[in-house]
């Protein structure tokens, strides 16, 4: 849990979202051509179907995230 929680606090310092950003960070991967996700309500299936607006996560977060 620890690398868990230095991410949340790198997410946190820059005022982003755990869920929205980690599929961000799937899809910054051009390895990643698509996500299958489960969703429990209307509010998680927004959550992912805004975090594939094709905005994907810059290099400097990507290396705070591998580097956290």
């Amino acid at each position: 849990f620890d690398k868990q929680e230095r991410v949340e606090a790198v997410l946190a310092d820059r005022g982003l979202e755990v869920v929205d950003t980690g599929l961000r960070y799937l899809l910054s991967d051009p390895r990643v051509s698509i996500i299958l996700s489960g969703v429990d309500s209307v509010a998680e299936l927004e959550t992912s179907v805004a975090a594939a607006d094709g905005k994907y996560l810059d290099d400097e977060l990507l290396q705070a995230i591998r580097a956290a």
